[in-house]
């Protein structure tokens, strides 16, 4: 499900400075994912009804140079999708540790 949001309260939301009227609140962040050139960092918004909504923030550059952030600045409204959180269970193979101990 999707929601459009005031820009002003997805920002404040995400700067953790919400003042009262306001639809959002911030409830978790995940850390950043490098993917080459461009990094993404996801939001998560909590509204009155207690819905969480997400909101992904992406930038471009350089630890080394100025970053670019990529924000909506065309509308006065952002439009955010619905989320709750899920398991997820990963299956890997490991190595059979020896349990000798040199005695026969």
């Amino acid at each position: 499900m999707k929601k459009s949001f005031k820009k002003e309260d997805v920002s404040n939301a995400i700067e953790e400075d919400t003042i009262d009227g306001d639809s959002l609140e911030f409830y978790t962040d995940e850390p950043w994912i490098d993917d080459g050139k461009y990094q993404y960092k996801d939001y998560i918004l909590k509204d009155s009804d207690g819905k969480l909504w997400i909101y992904t923030l992406s930038r471009s550059g350089s630890y080394f140079s100025d970053y670019e952030y990529g924000i909506q600045y065309e509308s006065s409204m952002i439009e955010l999708t619905e989320v709750y959180l899920s398991e997820k269970i990963i299956k890997v193979w490991k190595p059979v540790k020896d349990n000798t101990n040199g005695s026969t």
